[in-house]
């Protein structure tokens, strides 16, 4: 034990009785166990395990009221996005409906769409801010997750990285839903050009 954890600013091994840290660091060492056998075991993918019912999800049904500010759509099949944010998911979709290489794009909102994962042994659920069809300059299809960060906090980096890391490979790994990529954007600013990156990885890696 002593020669495998790493005490820092005068924290006791006790600490890890509490519940608080004990499941914390249930957490990570479950995350590293299942990344170390990904990463040494090249002859096996990763799959994702499906919902038995409701497998595929769509905007076709999506009918909802809301209280909450809304921003009009051209390019998502929803009339409407309702922000959860002042600004910062309205610059978004915004920035979203003036690219070419956008086909369509929706606020992930009454959608039924979410990822799990863990926080401190405690199951959650975790839905993207927008979901949105992007076309490379070959025409192929990529279905990307985004996610608007404005406070950067342990839960929400937990959130990406588990859906890069485990979510999407185990979806692209099954080749039947498409190619999928998330990206996360600190800057609303930056977001063309954070698509734009995602599109040339793509296209680069095929």
């Amino acid at each position: 034990m002593k020669s495998h954890v790493v005490l820092k600013d005068r924290m006791l091994i006790g600490y890890l009785t509490v519940g608080e840290y004990f499941s914390g660091a249930l957490t990570k060492i479950n995350q590293g166990i299942v990344m170390e056998n990904l990463e040494h075991q090249n002859d096996r993918k990763i799959l994702p395990i499906l919902a038995p019912y409701d497998t595929l999800g769509s905007t076709r049904y999506v009918d909802f009221l809301t209280t909450r500010p809304v921003q009009d759509t051209i390019k998502s099949h929803i009339n409407y996005v309702v922000a959860d944010t002042e600004e910062w998911e309205q610059g978004v979709a915004k920035r979203l409906e003036q690219m070419d290489e956008v086909l369509a794009y929706v606020k992930n909102q009454n959608l039924g769409f979410s990822i799990p994962y863990e926080h401190q042994g405690v199951t959650h659920q975790y839905v993207p801010d927008f979901i949105a069809r992007i076309e490379a300059p070959d025409k192929q299809i990529i279905n990307l997750l985004i996610e608007v960060t404005g406070k950067k906090d342990d839960k929400k980096a937990l959130k990406v990285k588990t859906t890069r890391e485990l979510w999407v490979p185990s979806v692209n790994n099954m080749e039947k839903f498409g190619h999928w990529a998330i990206i996360e954007i600190q800057d609303i600013h930056e977001t063309q050009n954070l698509i734009r990156a995602t599109i040339a990885g793509f296209t680069n890696n095929k």
